[in-house]
């Protein structure tokens, strides 16, 4: 795997966002980029339950929108990155679905359910192994029927799924 085969998918509904990543690629001549438009129709099947909007899942509906990618990282609005990406991207995941790191702000007092909880604002996505052991319909499933969360939060679906 060539680290000058840099590749982003920006997953955006907005047009300055699409102009301010544009221009990293006239800068940096590696870095290519692809733009996956939000479309509502792919979110009807979801549904609102306190934290939790339909556009809560979009970090799995991108593992169905790109099929041909192995990997991807995913990395919210607000994560602040300040090292090259590399090292994570090519973490042995072996047979896991996801890598990322322990939530530092979380603790026990801040809800019960978790010991520990993964921050999922920068995640790893083993996407070969997702979608071999067909884990995105099996993790939609599981998501549905999740009532007894005590905060209804994409953050405490992923910790209880993937834990």
């Amino acid at each position: 795997m060539s680290k000058t085969a840099e590749y982003c998918l920006i997953y955006t509904r907005n047009e300055d966002t699409k102009i301010m990543f544009s221009a990293l690629c006239d800068k940096y001549s590696h870095l290519s980029m692809n733009f996956i438009s939000i479309n509502k129709a792919l979110f009807k099947k979801y549904h609102s339950i306190g934290y939790l909007s339909p556009y809560s899942f979009h970090r799995t509906m991108l593992l169905k929108l790109c099929p041909a990618i192995d990997r991807i990282i995913i990395l919210t609005a607000n994560a602040i990155v300040n090292d090259d990406l590399w090292e994570l991207y090519t973490t042995n995941m072996g047979d896991n679905y996801i890598a990322c790191c322990d939530d530092i702000l979380y603790t026990k007092d801040n809800a019960s359910i978790f010991d520990v909880m993964f921050d999922t604002s920068i995640m790893l996505f083993n996407c070969k192994k997702i979608k071999e052991d067909n884990i995105l319909e099996t993790f939609d499933n599981f998501a549905f029927n999740r009532y007894d969360l005590p905060i209804k939060s994409i953050d405490y679906l992923y910790n209880s799924f993937f834990k």
